[in-house]
């Protein structure tokens, strides 16, 4: 039997633990609690989360002068707040700002998805005005974290240099089952990273939960986006470990289907049934038979309960759950790491940590 000791703690104003960057102080402590686990093979694993609010302008300044932060800051940004796991002296975290330091910043980025309206605003404006000029800083306008799975490092007081430990390609899965045992809940917790409204367009959300049980460990990392009119698209990561086993396995899945085949799951407001972070962390599969494809705008929506197109796990729990894809996907960032399941575009690569 396994033992363990929650903490609630209170620690200086710093940006996400291990960034290279330090903002300058805040009237804000941040608040830090998490777990400590003693496992019974002898090891101790601790997770914890910090919290603080959003960055003031000053601390936005700061870091867009070191050069940590290249885009514009999405309307909430909490630059303080981070999720991390400490076991045999390395460290796997996730935070806003190296979130952030994914987002591409291209031409090919920016427009790479257009809001519903784009193409009729462009023609009227360039008859007015002329040919539009090309932005000096262009980016990915939808806060897309690019292939952003968490961050490696150590512990403090060890520099890391001679360790070979890494995380490698592997056909290990998350075990399910285990995630389904009806054991208590020993520490779970959700930090908001960053959220935007995309100026009225749609709504982005990184945000980042961690349950323990006796057994073993899950933290889901989960981007959620929503382009009115255009498409939804759910990148996950889940970083799972069961305790006393020789290796943490991580999975990185992306997700992408049409507004409409979203829209057509929407029951009429009242008598809903809500999608909970269930299993391995939501996105199962219920409800992809009756889906339409195919695009479309939101016409059709009197008395449809659209306040669930808001909801990341009721949006995730209509698309084919990554788990389950059987397939081998090809290298990341091949041309086979990609395939359409259902109506839904989907990417899933595994790979596990031997500690």
């Amino acid at each position: 039997m396994l033992s363990h000791r929650l903490f609630n703690d209170t620690i200086q104003p710093t940006i996400a633990p291990a960034s290279v960057t330090v903002l300058p102080a805040s009237v804000f402590a941040i608040k830090q609690s998490g777990i400590e686990v003693e496992t019974q093979g002898g090891s101790r694993v601790r997770l914890s989360s910090s919290k603080a609010p959003i960055l003031s302008a000053g601390q936005m300044d700061a870091l867009a002068q070191s050069g940590a932060v290249t885009v514009p800051f999405p309307e909430m940004c909490f630059g303080s707040n981070s999720l991390r796991v400490a076991v045999r002296g390395l460290v796997i975290g996730v935070d806003a700002v190296r979130a952030l330091a994914s987002v591409q910043t291209s031409s090919e980025a920016m427009d790479s998805i257009k809001v519903a309206f784009a193409k009729e605003w462009t023609e009227k404006s360039e008859k007015l005005h002329g040919k539009i000029k090309q932005i000096e800083r262009p980016y990915d306008w939808t806060y897309t974290p690019k292939n952003y799975c968490g961050t490696l490092g150590f512990e403090d007081g060890q520099s890391g240099e001679s360790d070979p430990r890494s995380f490698v390609e592997t056909t290990e899965r998350i075990d399910v089952d285990m995630l389904k045992r009806n054991e208590p809940i020993l520490w779970y917790d959700e930090v908001v990273l960053y959220e935007d409204e995309l100026a009225d367009n749609g709504a982005c959300m990184l945000t980042a939960r961690v349950r323990v049980m006796p057994s073993c460990f899950l933290i889901l990392l989960r981007f959620f986006l929503r382009v009115d009119n255009v498409l939804f698209r759910i990148h996950d990561t889940r970083i799972f470990h069961a305790f006393d086993s020789p290796h943490i396995l991580r999975e990185y899945s992306t997700r992408e289907c049409n507004y409409a085949r979203v829209l057509a799951r929407v029951p009429a407001a009242g008598g809903l049934m809500h999608a909970a972070w269930s299993g391995a962390g939501g996105g199962g599969a219920s409800g992809l038979r009756g889906a339409r494809s195919g695009g479309g705008g939101t016409t059709g929506t009197s008395g449809m309960d659209l306040s669930l197109l808001n909801k990341p796990d009721w949006v995730a729990a209509g698309m084919v759950d990554p788990i389950g894809v059987n397939v081998y996907l090809g290298p990341r960032g091949s041309e086979e790491s990609e395939v359409i399941v259902d109506g839904v575009k989907v990417c899933v690569w595994r790979d596990q940590l031997i500690l």
